[in-house]
């Protein structure tokens, strides 16, 4: 994982995440998003019957988003 996000570059605006696709070494495929620009990290990973880009639709996952986007750069990531 520390390889996949280490080749991110840039920071997406809050609200407009673009969806990257990146693969492990040992060959499984990730969805990745990258948004907001506090001054700390943030990895979200989310839970298990969201789709990355789905997630945006539903008014209290943009609340939970933009809460996340003050603290810091967030990263969150599924299985494509």
């Amino acid at each position: 994982m520390v390889a996949i996000l280490g080749r991110i570059v840039g920071v997406v605006p809050r609200g407009d995440a673009v969806t990257r696709y990146d693969k492990t070494a040992d060959g499984v495929r990730i969805a990745y998003q990258v948004f907001g620009d506090g001054p700390i990290d943030v990895l979200n990973a989310g839970g298990l019957w969201w789709n990355l880009e789905f997630q945006w639709t539903d008014r209290w996952m943009l609340r939970y988003f933009d809460r996340l986007a003050r603290l810091g750069r967030v990263i969150q990531f599924d299985l494509a």
